[in-house]
């Protein structure tokens, strides 16, 4: 019987350094091949989900985005669930962008380390 993976979700810990099984990618690559236009069945590439949000770049998104898997980090699940609830919680539209901007500022590696992130650390160790 031939199965078809689909969706790949990691939730485990970014130390255990998961990375997808070479066949899986191998597939994903080989179809790849088909000429334009051509008829094929549908996509044998997986979608992978790496639950974990920091650090940002774990072994599975590396090796998928080289791959040229469609990823979902974790940090898009993380504020995605965060609208969801703010939405279920006070029946008001979420602050989408604003939510989603700091979940960046501190997962992504772009954000780490900006000036107004230093001055807010600062502070706070000052005050304690």
């Amino acid at each position: 019987m031939d199965a078809e993976v689909r969706v790949v979700i990691c939730a485990i810990p970014p130390a255990a350094e998961f990375v997808l099984p070479q066949w899986l990618i191998k597939d994903a690559e080989d179809e790849e091949g088909n000429e334009a236009g051509a008829l094929s069945p549908p996509s044998n590439k997986p979608i992978v989900y790496d639950v974990s949000y920091i650090p940002y770049w774990t072994k599975l998104i590396s090796q998928a985005e080289e791959a040229g898997l469609d990823v979902v980090r974790g940090s898009e699940i993380l504020w995605e669930q965060g609208v969801g609830q703010f939405e279920l919680w006070t029946g008001r539209m979420a602050p989408y962008k604003v939510m989603r901007e700091m979940v960046n500022r501190r997962t992504s590696p772009k954000y780490e380390g900006s000036s107004s992130d230093k001055k807010k650390r600062s502070k706070s160790k000052s005050a304690k």
